[in-house]
């Protein structure tokens, strides 16, 4: 007995959990092949993911009718004719008055707005409100003859 006490095997802990570490990755590694090829697939996934009109994966997958990837193509040509837009009309904002002001000279024009404002104050005079009053005289026997 006394020969088992001097014999002693201790393992630190620390070891055993590097060792264990670099086994479960050397596994996963292992398992997800390619790396590349898991990065083109995630990215794929990513790209083609179904959202809703704003870009973001709603819970109700009824809403999730687009993909990510027509979205921000969507988004991002949208945004560029619309700051092109806005620049053309900052430019061209004498031209755009001009004919702005043409088109509201025409006498045809003229009667369409004359005929549009009278119909909005016509309309705004108008009393949506009316009250009931109605008199009854009824004769009571012992106050008249």
């Amino acid at each position: 007995m006394a020969d088992k006490e001097l014999v002693s095997l201790e393992v630190s802990p620390k070891l055993v959990q590097g060792v264990l570490e670099e086994r479960i990755q050397a596994a996963i590694v292992a398992q997800l092949g390619d790396g590349e090829t898991l990065l083109k697939e995630l990215i794929s996934r990513a790209l083609h993911q179904k959202v809703d009109e704003d870009g973001k994966y709603n819970s109700s997958d009824y809403r999730n009718r687009y993909e990510f990837l027509e979205i921000i193509t969507a988004n991002s040509i949208r945004k560029a004719a619309k700051e092109s837009l806005q620049e053309w009309l900052k430019q061209n904002s004498d031209k755009v008055r001009a004919t702005v002001l043409k088109e509201l000279k025409k006498p045809s024009r003229q009667k369409s707005l004359a005929k549009a404002y009278a119909d909005a104050i016509e309309e705004s005079l108008k009393c949506r409100w009316s009250m009931n009053c109605n008199i009854d005289f009824v004769r009571k026997d012992d106050d008249c003859d």
